[in-house]
């Protein structure tokens, strides 16, 4: 049976979103699990479906931050990062774990 997981939305939550993600991803089998997330809530979505070291990620992103907070987005940042770690080889674990939902608006 497949369970899936949803993490909501909350640009300022990435930190204790990552946290849950890292958590999980060392505690629990995972291989059955399909992800869903809104907004800031897609980072750990992603990252446990590309199978990604959840401390690195975050040091890449404390770095941006530090680098980057006056002069770019926090959608920037977030790019940025993600531009550093998902490879063309995990694309294919996305395909198959990661579920972006939309709901048509008008």
């Amino acid at each position: 049976m497949t369970t899936e997981i949803v993490f909501g939305h909350g640009g300022t939550f990435f930190a204790y979103y990552l946290g849950i993600a890292k958590y999980m991803k060392e505690t629990l089998d995972l291989s059955d699990v399909v992800y869903s997330g809104t907004s800031a809530g897609n980072l750990p979505c992603i990252l446990l479906c590309a199978e990604k070291n959840i401390d690195k990620v975050f040091r890449t992103i404390l770095g941006y931050i530090a680098g980057y907070a006056k002069t770019k987005t926090w959608e920037e940042i977030i790019r940025m990062t993600l531009n550093d770690i998902i490879r063309e080889d995990d694309i294919p674990k996305l395909n198959d774990k990661y579920h972006c939902k939309m709901t048509k608006i008008g």
